[in-house]
Formats: structure tokens, sequence, C-alpha cells
């Protein structure tokens, strides 16, 4: 069976509803950006002939490198369109040094010679000094042959549009770098052919048709943001409003606000997001409307029932319906999507499942409960096989996830050997190429269920533990662990003892005492010791924020067993419980006490006035407090610079309390330059905007010049200077 490729869509709804939206951008407190289908079109031919005229031909491999927003939508169709294979890569920070390290290892294994971006980062990059930044890694140097091509800015709008490449199914249509926590990224390259049928099953199975409407802040790079949120609109015609993952989880209710406003009908997001905005749901100032909702994908992540039950439970004041929100399962190496609709939560022997690896329907304390993923479609051959032997395994039985369809990519770019073993696995008794996906999982009236991932997997005296099983019951012992910062993983030892398991976990403040460590470290164990038989040998607490993570923020195993094993870990507390071990290793890390007050709210003029009026101690003392909010106590010098003690996502929350509690208004990247510090924000706050700071146009201008004023209270009711107020 043949499907419509995404271009031949395009081109029917271009023709159809040429002023219809299409997709739009939507930018904090401005207006949308939107393109019509004609408009969209007519950009993306011309992009497309602006990186022929540029010496670019078909088959040329070309590294997008944008933040969020409509320049990387066109560039990557006009990539497509022009039969150029479109690289989309997570932007580099110059202020992160992994991430740049990262874009140099998938530069180098695309082998692309050009760089598509837009004016604003390529500013950003320019003004950083990038290469300098990359000096320490030398196995990975800047990718000097790199040109950089801004597509928002030197083409000539006026340019005849280019005629479409003559477009087959097996051609490659882009490469989709997987963000696993391997030292090689690996390049997923993905046909016409595979996008076209799993564009078909998504638009098919979500019933999306041109009355769709898609709001997300899913990354673009990312496959689930990309094909899921993106193409997958275009595909069945109807229109998609996107805006950045930093305004998410700067403002999480902002999402359902947009839901609201432009009556969304599909959704998308991992599941900690559910989590997160039913626990941000600020009260509206008008009512929300989440009435049009038909469908919400929840995916990308281990789904949890507790996180879909908070969701519902903060969103049905708004009307938001009963029963849409289903697991779903897909991964890169099978374009993204595999099935969806998952209804049934299974209640099932925990001791059977990881002993035997069959299911047993039990209740009680020797229970565990597993989310269904849904039903594979017809076209998707989905089996359940035993690793060991590749014999298909019966249903309730588990095995790894091995799938064959027209969605299975072609390979890993550049990676023969790995390609033939993950796509080209054969099943006992079949002659076909299976993929093979490194999931475990079992089916169960006809529905899949996910247990884990089969190189996370944990085996201890022949019985198999799931990691984030281990996981869930230790971050449950107390509120004093981070969610969803834990890893459980095995212990290469060579002293006779076999596979030992350790466990790190952050804890929310750096500053609890030894004692406290060592009472939390011994609840952990022991409810980890009952719930699953399992006794850990090392039990290490770590400062917040310092988990390995992968790009898409998932708990990267992998990295942390290295780490551990490097020592290179940042120690809140240890313990060990491994044989003929001295004992603990307690190291504490200093920090101020958190402040009890809470961050308030600026909600008038006067307000602003007065937080301006304050002297530079008073501002210093206060961001000193609201950084121990959400970055926990840490002992950090006013000249230190931001980057240096708070990741990305503390880092956007900051920067919404700034926005909320300061009257402070900055472009997304500002609060990541290695300039930016206390220091600084004092007179950032001064003055009510950053004089520095020529961002996306986000930040607030210079105000006027104004007359000069009293301080403190008189100030802020606008007296002159040398007028004081005395409170009677």
């Amino acid at each position: 069976m043949s499907y419509d490729l995404l271009f031949d869509r395009l081109t029917i709804f271009t023709e159809k509803q040429p002023d219809k939206t299409a997709i739009g951008f939507l930018r904090k407190d401005g207006e949308p950006q939107l393109l019509t289908y004609a408009q969209l079109s007519q950009r993306m031919k011309q992009v497309a002939s602006f990186l022929l005229s540029k010496g670019l031909k078909a088959g040329d491999r070309a590294v997008l490198v944008y933040p969020p927003g409509l320049e990387f939508m066109t560039a990557f169709l006009a990539c497509l369109y022009a039969g150029i294979v479109a690289v989309p890569v997570f932007p580099p920070n110059p202020s992160r040094r992994d991430t740049l390290r990262q874009f140099g290892l998938i530069v180098a294994n695309c082998q692309a010679t050009v760089a598509l971006t837009c004016q604003e980062y390529n500013h950003l990059k320019m003004a950083s000094n990038i290469r300098e930044r990359l000096t320490t890694f030398r196995a990975v140097s800047w990718p000097e042959q790199l040109v950089w091509i801004e597509t928002d800015s030197s083409y000539n709008k006026n340019v005849k549009a280019a005629a479409p490449y003559p477009i087959q199914s097996q051609q490659t249509a882009f490469l989709q770098f997987t963000s696993g926590s391997t030292s090689t990224p690996k390049g997923v390259q993905l046909t016409h052919g595979n996008l076209a049928h799993n564009l078909h099953i998504i638009t098919t199975e979500l019933k999306a048709t041109d009355d769709t409407i898609v709001v997300s802040w899913l990354p673009q790079y990312h496959d689930m943001g990309l094909i899921g949120s993106f193409l997958g609109v275009l595909y069945c015609g109807g229109t998609g409003y996107y805006f950045s993952p930093l305004h998410f989880l700067q403002r999480p209710s902002d999402w359902l606000k947009y839901v609201s406003h432009y009556k969304a009908t599909h959704l998308q997001a991992p599941n900690f997001a559910f989590a997160l905005t039913a626990r941000k749901l600020e009260s509206p100032p008008s009512p929300l409307d989440l009435s049009t909702v038909r469908h919400v994908i929840n995916a990308a992540e281990p789904v949890t029932v507790e996180s879909m039950e908070a969701f519902y439970q903060a969103t049905h004041p708004f009307g938001f319906p009963d029963n849409v929100i289903f697991p779903t399962y897909g991964l890169a190496e099978h374009t993204v999507f595999v099935c969806t609709n998952g209804k049934k939560h299974l209640s099932v022997n925990k001791e059977v499942l990881e002993v035997e690896g069959n299911v047993e329907l039990a209740a009680g304390d020797h229970a565990t409960t597993l989310v269904g993923c849904g039903y594979p479609p017809d076209s998707v051959d989905l089996r359940v096989v035993d690793p060991q032997t590749s014999h298909e395994q019966p249903e309730k039985v588990v095995g790894e996830i091995w799938l064959y369809s027209p969605s299975k990519a072609a390979g890993y770019y550049n990676m023969p050997e790995e390609s033939a073993r993950d796509f080209e696995a054969k099943m006992e008794g079949s002659d076909r190429g299976y993929l093979r996906t490194g999931d475990l999982g079992f089916v169960y009236e006809n529905e899949l269920f996910i247990c884990g991932r089969l190189k996370d997997l944990i085996i201890v005296g022949g019985r198999n533990y799931y990691p984030q099983d281990i996981e869930a019951t230790a971050e449950a012992v107390s509120d004093m662990f981070r969610l969803g910062c834990t890893a459980a993983f095995t212990i290469d030892t060579n002293r006779g003892q076999g596979e030992e398991v350790a466990l790190i976990m952050e804890i929310k403040e750096s500053s609890t005492p030894i004692q406290t460590c060592e009472d939390l470290i011994n609840k952990v164990r022991a409810a980890v010791n009952q719930e699953h038989s399992l006794a850990l040998a090392e039990i290490i607490l770590i400062k917040p924020k310092t988990v390995p993570k992968t790009s898409s923020g998932k708990i990267a195993r992998a990295w942390c067993r290295k780490a551990f094993i490097a020592n290179t870990l940042q120690v809140v507390h240890r313990k060990s419980f491994r044989v003929n071990n001295e004992g603990t290793s307690p190291f504490e890390i200093d920090g101020p006490p958190k402040t009890a007050n809470g961050t308030t709210r600026i909600t008038s003029e006067q307000d602003i006035a007065i937080l301006r009026s304050m002297s530079k101690a008073e501002i210093l003392a206060k961001l000193q407090s609201d950084v121990d909010k959400v970055a926990g106590p840490l002992s950090v010098d006013k000249t230190t610079s931001l980057v240096n003690f708070m990741d990305s996502v503390t880092l956007s929350q900051f920067k919404g309390m700034l926005e909320n509690s300061y009257g402070v208004k900055l472009s997304d990247e500002y609060l990541f330059r290695e300039s930016t510090t206390l220091q600084k924000l004092v007179e950032v706050v001064k003055l009510g905007y950053a004089p520095d700071d020529s961002g996306d146009g986000d930040a607030r201008p210079a105000p006027p010049p104004q007359a000069p004023t009293a301080g403190g209270l008189a100030g802020a009711l606008g007296c002159p200077p040398g007028v004081r107020c005395t409170i009677l």
C-alpha cells in the first residue's frame, strides 16, 4: 500500500485552503506570528531557492540550528522541498560545553558543511566566542568547515520560487539524532516513505482532520515535536500554534491559556508536564474553556496514573473532558509513532513479573500498576521477542519489542554495523528484518504494555529489576527528594560479590544535616528492601540539579554510572553497605538557610516603584533569597555566573520569577550569558531593564529619561528629591 507523501498533502491543502492559518508562533507578551498555507508554501519555496543559489544541492546535509520559531519550520520544509537532507539539532548553548560538544559530534557524524540559522542565533554565536569554549575537549573541536547561512535575512523575498525536487519514497528526508546517553550520537535516517507512513497512522489513529488545532511547546528539533506536533498538522490540513519550551517551564499555565484561546483539539506532552501544569496552575484572569480537547498524547517517558489524575483534577473545573489523555508508545527509529489510545491499567504481581517475566494479575502489597500504551495499527507488525533466543513470546510474557513496518527507518547514518544489528534482526521462523527497540514489554488482550529498557535492566541473583520502579519507591520515602531526579544502576565489582546496585538521589536542600541524611538513606534502603527484596549496596545523595540527564530531560543512567565510577558526582552525603567497606563518607555542602517568605507577584506600578527604590544591598538579598527558592540554598558569590550553578530548567523558572516578582522582562538567552551574575541583576532590577540585552525582542526597552525623584516611599509616590514621608 502506498501513502501520500507530505508535500502531496501540503500542495492539496494549499490549493484548497490558501488563506487558512497553517502555523503560528506565540511569543510571550507579543503578537503571534502567523502564516497561512499560501504564505508558508511561498516562503518555503523562496528559502529553497535561496539555499540552491548558495551552492547546496540534493543529498547535501545541512544542520538546522534555530531557537524555536517559524524560521526553523520554514527552513526545515525548504530543505525537504529542495532535496537537501535536513539535520535538526538542539541549538548549542554557548554557556554549556556539553551542548557544544554534542553539536560537534553530530556535525562530524553527518559530515555537514552548512549550518542554517537565523540572525538572532548567529549573533549570539558570534558574540559568545564558541570556538574558545571547546578548547578543553581534546576529542571534539568546533566544526570550522561549517558555512553559516541566515535564512531569515539574506534571501530576496522576490526571488523566483524553486521547482520541487522530484521526491521518491526511498530517498532520505532528514536525519533525526537520538538523545540517548551514548558518547557518539546516532543519526536515524528517515526516508520520505517512512515519514508518509508514520504521518498516515498518526492522523488516522488520532482522528486528525482539517479541523484539527494543535497547541504545542515541545522542542521542534525533537521527533515528537517535529513530526507529531508540526508535520502532522500539515499532513491533515489543520492548524498548529507553537511556543517555546522555556516559556512553558516559566509559565506552565500559559499552555492551558492558549488551549482555551485557540480552541485546541489535539495536544502532546511527556508525562512530567501533566503533573507540573497541575501544580503550577494559577487562577486565570478570565475563565478557561478546555472543552474542545479531543485527544492528548502522553509519551516520551514512563507514564504514571498519578500524573494524569492530577491533571484531570486540576483542569476539570474548566471543562477538560474525561478520558482524553492516552498513553502512547514511539521511538525515533520507527520515525516517531508506534501506537496510542492506551486504556488499560493492570495491577500485576511484581515478583512474578520481575523474577519470571510473566504477567499475573494481583492486588495488595505485592502488586504494581502498569499503564497500557494502546494497540498497534494493522500496518505495524509488533512482536514481543525473547532477545536471547529470538523466539516470539506468548501473550502476558515479557520480552523485547520488535517492529516491522514502512515506518522502520533506513538505519543509522554512516553506522553500518549498528544498523545491521538493530534494524535487521531476524525472528526465528521469519525472514523479515525487524527493528530491535531495546524496550521491554508484553501484550495483554492485544494492548501493549512497556516495562522498561533492556539496557537499563538490573539483574541481581537471577532476578530482573526495572530501575524506574526502584527509583519511584525511593522517592516516595520523603518529600525532601527531588522527583524524577533519581537513578538506579548496577556496579561492576571485582570483589567476588557479584552484581550490586547503587542509587543516587537529588536532595532538595544541599545543606541538610549529616544525621538527617543518614536517617533518609536508612529509610530509603529499608523501603527498597521491603518493596523489591533488593539490598542496595550504595546510596548517594547529590546536589539539586546535578543528576545527569539527556537533552530531552530523561535520566541518563549510563552517565550516572560513569559519574559514580569516576567519583565526579556532586555529593552531599553517601553511605555504603558493601561488604568490608569502611562505612560512610559524608561530604557536606554548606549553604545559607532557605527563606520561608513566599515570592510576591508584582501587581501595580507602585509595587514596581517601591522595588526600584530599594537599596542595592536589599535587592541583592532579595535576589539571593529567590535563587534559593528555585535552585536550593547555595553559597554563591554575587559575581559568579548564573549558568555556573543553575541548569537550564532552573534558569527558565528564575526568569519567570524575575518577570512576575520584579517587573523585569529579559530575552530567553540573557540569563544564560556568562556575564550575567547576581551583581549584574541588581543593576537590572534597579533600572527595570537590561541595557545590554539585545535578545529576542522580549526585553523591556530603555525607558525615557525621568525627572529625579526622592527615594523610598516618597520616591514611589513621585515626590521630588529631598522629600521624606513620615507615616503617622
